[in-house]
């Protein structure tokens, strides 16, 4: 008799061990609804609103999602690259999910799509993909360009700058990046610069005059 209760004991503890060893249960899959960015529809009827940023910005982007079981979203990916859940804000919910997403260095317009939706049922991970008017652009503009002082020399007949000029995207029109000096509202002299490092020197002055 002490053998078959052990026996049993053996079977009711392999019964619990396999319903807790997290097998798949039936449920509906959550399913993509659409996307807002900036909290704006991507689509003005079959235009793009275009979203304009300076390189490495980022936009806000939120995913809706019907979700009858509330499983949890592991993941979304959006041009092959995956925002893991880590990287949804504190407002996010397993059926609207927000994330910053980086719009890179690229510039122009960029076009993104939603591709793929990971959900957890257990401890199992499912993909829904497939969707439509999941699309948004982006467009990167092009930096201003930068004019730095690095240091400076007068004396009484010159003025001598060192200007560092950085146009990471050749926004400058050639021989139009231009050093002048003026004594009041006239124009005393000018002198074309090149970009990088460049010197500037005006030379024949008036001490007595103010530049």
């Amino acid at each position: 008799m002490r053998k078959l209760f052990i026996f049993l004991g053996i079977m009711l503890i392999s019964l619990v061990l396999v319903g807790c060893n997290g097998t798949t249960a039936e449920v509906t899959p959550p399913s993509y609804t659409g996307i807002l960015v900036e909290s704006t529809n991507p689509l003005d009827g079959t235009e793009f609103v275009t979203f304009y940023r300076a390189k490495q910005e980022t936009v806000l982007v939120e995913v809706g999602v019907t979700n009858p079981d509330n499983l949890t979203i592991k993941s979304i990916v959006i041009n092959g690259i995956t925002y893991n859940s880590h990287r949804f804000t504190e407002e996010s919910s397993n059926t609207t999910i927000y994330f910053e997403m980086s719009v890179g260095s690229i510039v122009g317009p960029t076009t993104y799509s939603v591709d793929r939706i990971s959900y957890l049922n257990g401890e199992n991970t499912f993909n829904v993909e497939n969707f439509t008017n999941n699309l948004f652009e982006v467009y990167v503009y092009k930096e201003a360009p930068m004019v730095e002082r690095e240091n400076y020399l007068l004396d009484r007949e010159s003025v001598t700058v060192d200007l560092n000029i950085t146009d990471d995207d050749d926004v400058i029109i050639e021989d139009t990046l231009i050093a002048k000096l003026y004594s009041g509202e006239t124009l005393i002299d000018q002198i074309v610069l090149t970009k990088g490092l460049a010197t500037v020197n005006f030379a024949g002055l008036l001490a007595n005059k103010v530049y």
